[in-house]
């Protein structure tokens, strides 16, 4: 069954040249009408049973539906006030619009949310914020969704971002990682107790699990500080500069093991090759482009790490075999190749946001290996 098979519409309202008063005087309409028509059949009352209000962001009609069907996904598990603001700074005639809609499950008809989006146009888009204010659910957790580019952070993500108590933001769609990541590291000092996240940190995490359990045995571990050789190679296609998912895993890496840059700014040559050190051990790392996979997005393809200990060399590789698996090996001189298959399916948008909203909490690792490569380039949040 289908997202949309499992919802059932109970209302909706679209309005033209409003405002949040206008908007909540609907929502409350709508609630009222859904109950009044449940005791006429009999049925139980449709009431909200939200645990929270998301917002989120699009610019353009592609990115609000992309964005509406992900945040249906998450109506099981999640049910919300989701608000998604759809700015259009570029429009002529300065309008506040709204379309409304009010859902419930088919199958648990007692679970229901709301879904407000919000059209604004021209200069309202400076003021929309303020709309936003008005509509937040009082005493629930508030959650930002911007999953754009934050190069150049606009006055609407700030001031959304100082609504809300967590900020997720999806550093996969930065044309230029390495000039976005330094305002993404801003958002964690700009409101104070607001905590950020990224999906593509989370798309990260099975792939920094592969790396870790290569060496959870005592024979492996001390391969560990004899790392020589990391290569990552990232389906991220022609886009410009060292792949934003390579940047990330190299930098957790980095900072799981000590390492640090050889100078700084980091020297990063055009075939995305640099030089880390630790003590006095030179380690070549290579974050390179591959063809990109228009079904997974800026994902990692593959990992190779090789080094060496006690005399003994060893190669310990990730990659993927298929769509939703990967080929992991490990070789070391003198025994046999241990190599094994496993699943890691590369998760969607909402499969990241149902567990980022089930537990959303500032992670020290994340802001750590965010912070190591904006050090290593010089760059300064």
């Amino acid at each position: 069954m289908t997202v949309a098979e499992q919802l059932r519409t109970v209302g909706t309202w679209s309005g033209q040249d409003v405002d949040a008063g206008a908007i909540q005087a609907q929502l409350t309409k709508l609630w009222r009408s859904a109950v009044e028509h449940s005791q006429k059949k009999g049925e139980p009352a449709a009431a909200r049973t939200n645990v929270l209000t998301l917002v989120a962001y699009a610019d353009t009609e592609d990115a609000e539906q992309r964005v509406l069907g992900t945040l249906a996904s998450l109506a099981e598990h999640h049910p919300s006030r989701t608000l998604l603001v759809r700015a259009e700074p570029g429009a002529a005639v300065p309008l506040l619009a709204a379309d409304v809609v009010t859902r419930c499950r088919v199958d648990r008809p007692q679970v229901c949310f709301e879904q407000i989006v919000l059209h604004a146009h021209g200069s309202i888009v400076e003021q929309v914020s303020s709309a936003v204010a008005s509509l937040l659910l009082r005493d629930l957790p508030t959650y930002l969704w911007w999953p754009d580019d934050i190069r150049e952070q606009s006055e609407l993500l700030r001031r959304l971002v100082e609504l809300c108590d967590g900020v997720i933001v999806d550093s996969a769609a930065f044309a230029e990682p390495a000039a976005s990541f330094p305002t993404l590291l801003s958002l964690f000092y700009q409101q104070p107790g607001t905590e950020v996240a990224d999906l593509q940190w989370g798309r990260l995490s099975g792939w920094r699990d592969s790396t870790a359990q290569f060496f959870d045995s005592a024979t492996t571990r001390v391969y560990l500080d004899g790392i020589t050789r990391v290569e990552v190679d990232v389906r991220a296609g022609d886009r410009p500069g060292v792949p934003g998912a390579g940047m990330l895993y190299a930098a957790w890496l980095a900072g799981r093991l000590g390492w640090r840059s050889e100078s700084t700014p980091l020297a990063v040559d055009s075939s995305g090759r640099f030089t880390l050190l630790a003590g006095r051990r030179r380690i070549a790392v290579t974050v390179r482009s591959i063809p990109r996979d228009e079904t997974a997005g800026d994902q990692i393809g593959a990992v190779r790490l090789e080094a060496a200990a006690a005399g003994k060399t060893a190669t310990f590789a990730v990659q993927c075999a298929s769509r939703d698996q990967v080929t992991t090996r490990a070789a070391e001189a003198g025994a046999p190749v241990v190599e094994r298959t496993m699943r890691l399916p590369a998760p969607t948008d909402a499969a990241v946001l149902f567990l980022l909203l089930g537990y959303f909490r500032r992670d020290p690792i994340y802001e750590q290996s965010l912070r190591t490569w904006c050090d290593w380039l010089g760059l300064k949040p």
